[in-house]
């Protein structure tokens, strides 16, 4: 009976000291009959050009074995668990949002007069939003939970906001700030937190003032923000 050939013991590998890394997002392979050149570059965000950091060239045995290699260290990596499952620690405090939500504004919403829905807002995040920009608009929006927020589009358009709960005093906000004039962006405002746990209304209303930067009274709502604790 003859034994199985011995394995050849691993090949040391030695890492110079002053070996320079790079990060590759990109990479372009050719090929001539006797050779692979793969040519690692990368590219950041707004950039243009891509920098080649490495240029490697293999037999095509070595390019074999390496394309083995990435396909068996590749398997591996996405087969192991990154993480273990284990349960939660106690929440620090019990009003945490564990019990929160985002209420889509186009259904959760009961309009009073002067809005509208906006199907392909130009702000992402948002698949949708109920749009006003005529003082008095008013909506209203029953919720039940601890706390109330909105999450909106801010922008050089954005006008002050009113909103009262439970038919209670309006405030008046003005959310505009130094970035609104510039560009528009996702935003939001906690209206109000610690309220007695159970059923609430929210109304809101476009005001007739502004920030004397900003160009109009226009209000994007996306979302409703709720936590039930």
């Amino acid at each position: 009976m003859s034994l199985p050939p011995p394995r050849p013991a691993p090949l040391p590998i030695e890492i110079p000291p002053d070996l320079q890394s790079h990060y590759a997002n990109i990479a372009r392979i050719a090929h001539a009959p006797a050779e692979f050149v793969i040519e690692f570059a990368r590219i950041l965000p707004g950039e243009t050009k891509a920098v080649v950091g490495a240029r490697v060239i293999m037999s095509p045995v070595g390019a074999k074995l390496l394309l083995q290699a990435l396909t068996d260290n590749l398997e591996t990596q996405t087969a192991a668990p990154h993480a273990k499952p284990h349960a939660l620690p106690e929440p620090l405090r019990r009003d945490c949002l564990d019990d929160a939500d985002i209420l889509d504004a186009a259904t959760a919403a009961e309009v009073v007069s002067g809005w509208r829905v906006e199907e392909k807002p130009w702000v992402g995040r948002f698949g949708r939003v109920l749009v006003a920009d005529q003082p008095g608009a008013e909506l209203r929006s029953p919720f039940d939970g601890t706390s109330i927020g909105l999450y909106y589009v801010l922008g050089p358009d954005s006008g002050n906001f009113e909103w009262r709960l439970d038919d209670g005093q309006w405030q008046e906000t003005c959310p505009f700030d130094v970035w609104a004039k510039e560009w528009p962006r996702p935003h939001y405002r906690i209206l109000a937190d610690g309220l007695p746990p159970g059923r609430h209304v929210l109304g809101l209303r476009i005001s007739a003032n502004k920030h004397a930067d900003s160009k109009g009274t226009c209000l994007r709502l996306g979302y409703f923000m709720v936590s039930r604790w």
